[in-house]
């Protein structure tokens, strides 16, 4: 636990580190996920109820990982390969999200308050019901995003790249986004 945790370009793909806690610790350039970017399935480490609060997951592979129900405060992910990772009822407010790859992630009813995902590619993601409220969006890319019934309360959609996205339902629609509805 802590800052003394250092997992920097660590191989821990097919690990399953559940309930596991890294307040703190450095995993910056680590293989949690799968190699490829392809179909969700196995590969991915199992990460289910993680406390990563405050960790540097910047540059790391996520794909496939499994961090549902995951504790993500103010967690780094600069830059990371997300593709098909689960972050569904994850508790990930303030974490950092800037030009990570999210095609494909589960972020169903994710406490995602104040994350900023700046430049992030956010295609094909599912983020209904989640709690976006204040997150910043500005320079993301997005094609057939689902934010539907998600809350989106102050968040910032500044000089995005938008092909489509659904808003059926959420709440607090900011009004760049609306008349993109895809639905």
């Amino acid at each position: 636990r802590g800052a003394e945790a250092n997992f920097q370009k660590a191989v821990l793909s097919a690990a399953n580190l559940s309930q596991s806690v890294f307040v703190d610790a450095n995993f910056a350039e680590a293989n949690l996920g799968s190699r490829g970017q392809g179909h969700p399935g196995p590969g991915g480490a199992v990460l289910r109820g993680a406390d990563f609060s405050g960790a540097d997951l910047s540059k790391t592979n996520l794909v496939n990982a499994k961090l549902n129900q995951a504790i993500l405060k103010n967690t780094d992910f600069r830059g990371a390969k997300m593709g098909f990772a689960d972050l569904s009822w994850s508790r990930a407010d303030g974490a950092n999200f800037a030009d990570a790859d999210m095609g494909w992630v589960r972020a169903y009813a994710a406490g995602m308050r104040k994350a900023g995902f700046r430049g992030a590619k956010v295609s094909l993601a599912q983020f209904s019901g989640a709690d976006l409220r204040s997150a910043d969006f500005s320079k993301a890319q997005f094609q057939r995003t689902d934010f539907t019934q998600s809350n989106l309360d102050g968040a910032v959609f500044d000089d995005i790249d938008l092909e489509e996205v659904y808003i059926r339902a959420a709440r607090n629609v900011p009004a760049k986004l609306m008349g993109r509805n895809g639905e």
